[in-house]
């Protein structure tokens, strides 16, 4: 397999200007950027957990 992107930054900013807006909340492209730092964290403890659970089978 080769190298692929499986997380599309733009369609993440979309999503993430549609919930600031949805909810009142300014948006800005310091915000947007700790937001995709946060999905970073989230998305390695993802693999981690998942390789855990590969691992047990």
């Amino acid at each position: 397999m080769k190298n692929s992107t499986i997380i599309n930054i733009s369609e993440v900013e979309k999503l993430f200007k549609e919930f600031c807006k949805e909810n009142k909340i300014e948006f800005s492209e310091n915000r947007f950027e700790e937001f995709l730092r946060f999905l970073e964290i989230d998305f390695y403890d993802w693999i981690k957990g998942n390789l855990s659970q590969f691992n047990k089978q």
